[in-house]
């Protein structure tokens, strides 16, 4: 690996300033986004190819006793350190990163990864050599997939939510920067033509997540992120024709709607 220290940064249940982020003490909210995580999350982390990375962890400080002893069952195998914090501030958050920092390392690699997703199994190393061969910018791994009702499909994001930042260790702005929806625009943004490398989980509790791509016959797809193989099913040749005939373009079209419709908000 380069000499830089690498960082994955989750957070699980620190509470900000939204409506919805006062469920991140409700049992059960912490019970059913703990199953996504160690349903999809963990088990990639577990078995990443190449293993000089630290999985940081921010959780709630008043997070119950149970659901930290449920971490804790996946320290080591999975690299994770934890930070507790009383809110999600930037100050607090920085602070708590600059603790895991590995300052004899000139540089500072820091990837974005919610709790209800997931990186393949050799993504780590995929950053890694991208990091190293690009310099000091964002990196976005463009293709990935969405997973929604054991149904894989095929999407491309240029702005993704598991971007991540390499810089020079003291700047330490890390890729919680920026907002993940305009890292596109930074003019140091390499975009890497890859394998499909992340999955983002649909569920019901999403908060904006959605259905994107194309849907795919599930082959191989569950042994790229370690997943049980059962999480996965095949769909049909009629699913696979609807979906390439009807489906999937108006899921384009929609997404060329909400496109549009950000870019008249953000004008």
């Amino acid at each position: 690996m380069g000499d830089f220290t690498h960082l994955i940064l989750t957070r699980f249940n620190v509470r900000v300033a939204a409506s919805w982020s006062d469920k991140a003490l409700d049992p059960t909210w912490l019970a059913h986004r703990f199953e996504l995580f160690e349903t999809y999350c963990v088990p990639p982390m577990r078995h990443q190819t190449v293993r000089d990375f630290r999985w940081l962890i921010f959780f709630d400080a008043q997070t119950p006793r149970e659901w930290i002893d449920r971490i804790e069952a996946y320290r080591d195998s999975a690299n994770i350190e934890t930070e507790f914090l009383e809110a999600f501030d930037e100050q607090l958050w920085r602070a708590a990163i600059a603790r895991h920092v590995d300052h004899a390392r000139p540089g500072l690699l820091t990837t974005r990864l919610d709790n209800d997703d997931a990186l393949s199994i050799d993504s780590v190393d995929r950053i890694q050599r991208a990091g190293a061969q690009h310099g000091h910018g964002f990196l976005v791994f463009s293709a990935g997939y969405t997973i929604h009702n054991g149904r894989a499909y095929l999407v491309h994001d240029d702005s993704n939510a598991f971007a991540s930042l390499y810089e020079p260790a003291p700047a330490q702005r890390t890729v919680w920067c920026e907002q993940h929806q305009r890292i596109r625009d930074h003019s140091d943004v390499a975009q890497v033509p890859d394998v499909p490398s992340w999955a983002q989980i649909i569920h019901g509790r999403n908060v904006s997540n959605r259905v994107r791509g194309r849907l795919l016959p599930a082959d191989g797809i569950a042994e790229r992120f370690a997943w049980e193989p059962t999480l996965l099913r095949a769909p049909g040749p009629a699913a696979l024709a609807i979906d390439r005939l009807v489906r999937c373009p108006l899921r384009s079209t929609r997404e060329w709607l909400i496109g549009k419709a950000r870019a008249v908000r953000g004008a």
